[in-house]
């Protein structure tokens, strides 16, 4: 017997390789698979000489496959030397940016948090209500050049701790100065919408069943509204019985979703 070496795992037997089974009896077949076996598994060579005859040709292919064999282990470990060292500098220009990346994110998570908490800083610091003194509104009050009484709504709200109608902390009290300036400039004029109050005056005269009021408007008190009466019809307007004068009020506070109805000749 011969014996030849080789470190392949895996072989390949043509189809055409095959067509010699159907010249052999069973036996013959059984005997040239296990001959193809003994020498795949040990490389060693049949002695019988008419199944070396006919395992010749398959012999012939297993070498040519076996050398491409060679040849293809051989570029690949040529290849594998190359990308090795490729891929020794790609991981350590990888650990390199990835060294870069992690100093970057934590500088900008540190300039990021910083920011945060200089923001957040500032907007508590900006969200804490002072108090203003009856000089601040007085100041603020000549700067824009407001009619409104700094002294009335120093008071106002001194005497309610800061705090609007609905119990709520007051944010900014220029704010409210603003809207309280509003409302007094509005207590001397009619509304824009005089139709809308003919219309409102109209109601509670008919409730009234008499001519009584001209017109409705705010004063500067808040959600307060005046009902302006004639002079002639003043008198009657007192003279109304308490149930009915509160039935106008009352739907006066419907008309325009107020809380104060005063009336005023």
């Amino acid at each position: 017997m011969t014996k030849s070496t080789t470190n392949s795992k895996s072989f390949i037997i043509h189809k055409d390789s095959l067509s010699v089974l159907k010249k052999l009896k069973d036996d013959q077949a059984g005997k040239l698979f296990k001959a193809i076996a003994c020498y795949q598994e040990n490389k060693i060579l049949p002695d019988d000489e008419l199944i070396s005859i006919i395992f010749e040709p398959f012999l012939n292919q297993f070498t040519r496959d076996e050398e491409k064999y060679k040849i293809t282990c051989e570029r690949r470990r040529e290849a594998g030397s190359i990308g090795g060292k490729q891929r020794v500098a790609n991981a350590s220009k990888c650990k390199q940016d990835l060294a870069n990346l992690a100093d970057s994110d934590s500088k900008n998570k540190n300039d990021s948090k910083n920011d945060s908490d200089s923001k957040n800083k500032n907007l508590k610091n900006k969200n804490i209500f002072k108090n203003p003194t009856l000089q601040e509104i007085i100041d603020y009050c000549n700067q824009k050049k407001f009619t409104t009484n700094p002294a009335k709504f120093f008071e106002y709200y001194e005497a309610g701790d800061w705090k609007d109608q609905k119990g709520n902390k007051v944010k900014n009290w220029k704010q409210k100065l603003i809207t309280w300036e509003n409302k007094s400039q509005s207590a001397n004029n009619l509304p824009q919408n005089q139709t809308e109050i003919d219309q409102n005056a109209s109601i509670l005269n008919k409730i009234a069943n008499d001519t009584l009021f001209k017109k409705m408007y705010r004063e500067n008190e808040e959600n307060g509204v005046v009902l302006a009466i004639s002079g002639e019809a003043f008198s009657k307007a007192t003279s109304l019985s308490s149930e009915m004068r509160e039935a106008i009020k009352n739907k006066a506070r419907e008309l325009l979703q107020v809380k104060e109805i005063k009336l005023k000749s």
